[in-house]
């Protein structure tokens, strides 16, 4: 069997917010179940070590948004999940009595699909590919773009998350009014976007613009951050690691994630220092928080 890395071609400037794009081997493309993941095997030795941001688009939201009901959800340390489940879908508070598929994913894929400007026929999409084909399933609206809406789980969904989270809802028409106005958006690290579709005479492209005004903001706002994580870990973690004779070996960064390639019995220390260094980035509302994990694979991996 032959050993040899890919090296996709990264992409620096092809997307609007930021994000890395590839071409050749889609490695940012491989999902987490993938069984390709799986090719990505450290010599002996050595894991994969991956660190990820969690929930960063959702906490830059709410930093964004400066929505007291979200960012006191985050400082508390709660579970934002349970609690759109709880207080939109009527759920029990406790997560572990929340139903999985009825409860418990609407309430995950709305969370994220809200900020990203969803509609009521997207957000149903949504669920049914997340596992909840229920959902909204003699909806009208939901099976045709010509119908309207009726007795629809996502439109009672979209309004209690409103109702729930009333500053989320303030942002949005903040940044649309502002797009109206001016036909730019624009992001917490100076970014601005020209969005001259929002005077289009057509509601559909003049909707869909709209919608990047508040959802641009927010994955450029995570990918900034992520962008900045990676600077401190090249400049300070690094050179720690090499002071301590420890090979660590930058991979990839990928949405919300490091990927390093450490040597195995440094991988806690390599967590305890990246974790701590991504963390505290920036100073927000809402804390930051950094997950680790490693493994033989980049499929075969252990929460630290």
């Amino acid at each position: 069997m032959t050993i040899a890395r890919l090296h996709p071609q990264l992409k620096l400037t092809r997307t609007l917010t930021g994000r890395l794009a590839t071409s050749g081997f889609p490695v940012l493309g491989l999902p987490k179940s993938s069984e390709f993941r799986g090719l990505v095997r450290a010599p002996k030795g050595f894991s994969i070590y991956e660190a990820d941001y969690s929930q960063i688009e959702l906490r830059t939201a709410a930093e964004l948004s400066q929505c007291d009901v979200l960012i006191d959800v985050y400082v508390r340390g709660e579970d934002l999940h349970a609690k759109t489940a709880h207080e939109v879908l009527g759920a029990p508070k406790e997560k572990d009595k929340q139903d999985e598929v009825t409860q418990r994913r609407p309430a995950k894929v709305g969370n994220f699909s809200m900020l990203m400007g969803t509609t009521p026929s997207g957000l149903t999409a949504s669920v049914h590919a997340a596992g909840n084909l229920e959902w909204s399933k003699n909806c009208p609206g939901c099976k045709s773009w010509k119908a309207k809406h009726v007795n629809c789980d996502s439109e009672k969904f979209m309004d209690g998350f409103f109702r729930t989270f009333p500053g989320v809802r303030q942002f949005m028409n903040d940044r649309r009014e502002h797009a109206l106005k001016t036909g730019k958006a624009y992001g917490m690290w100076g970014m601005e976007w020209y969005l001259p579709g929002a005077w289009s005479p057509h509601e559909e492209v003049r909707e869909a613009t709209l919608r990047q005004s508040h959802a641009l903001p927010v994955q450029e706002g995570a990918q900034r951050l992520i962008k900045q994580a990676m600077a401190a870990v090249s400049s300070k973690d690094l050179p720690w690691a090499a002071k301590r004779k420890a090979r660590v070996e930058p991979i990839l960064q990928i949405h919300d994630s490091l990927v390093f390639l450490v040597e195995t019995d440094f991988a806690k220390e390599w967590h305890e220092r990246v974790t701590k260094t991504m963390s505290t980035i920036v100073k927000w509302a809402v804390p930051i928080e950094a997950d680790g994990k490693f493994g033989p694979t980049w499929k075969e991996m252990s929460k630290l």
